[in-house]
């Protein structure tokens, strides 16, 4: 309900109802936070399994957390990036200040895959063009990774 409604219904004051809900009922307006999909019981309960299992492998072997590496898989833009070091010029004080246009992102897109341990990046590679990401091209990326470490 909106306080519209309720001053309507209640007939009272659009400032006392915000009084009303936020000195005195301590209520604030909150908005929904997305997630991707709601999980249901059963994957609520194995999450809660595994990061027990987790945890309690963790406090067992200080040196359990070391041993964990990570991956993602990222859709990035090239991007012709100049740094400010090579965009600056010499100019007199009286000189008009360079202009340099905001970078737009370019059509070309690859995918990067990157893991990661606790120490940082243990291997990437970039998904070669024209070809789709499939299980069989992860299955070479996990060897390639394995090879790695």
């Amino acid at each position: 309900m909106t306080i519209a409604e309720l001053e309507q219904e209640v007939g009272i004051s659009h400032g006392s109802i915000h009084a009303i809900w936020y000195d005195d009922l301590m209520m604030r307006h909150v908005s929904a936070k997305f997630v991707p999909r709601q999980l249901t019981m059963d994957q609520m309960e194995c999450c809660m399994m595994v990061a027990g299992d987790l945890f309690n492998k963790s406090t067992q072997d200080p040196t359990f957390l070391k041993k964990i590496i990570t991956g993602d898989e990222s859709l990035m833009f090239a991007y012709d990036l100049e740094t400010r070091m090579q965009s600056s010029e010499w100019h007199t004080a009286s000189s008009p200040q360079p202009k340099k246009s905001r970078l737009v992102r370019s059509k070309d897109k690859v995918i990067l895959t990157a893991f990661f341990d606790i120490y940082g990046l243990v291997h990437h590679e970039f998904l070669p063009p024209g070809q789709t990401f499939t299980g069989n091209f992860y299955v070479q990326v996990l060897q390639r990774l394995r090879d790695a470490v």
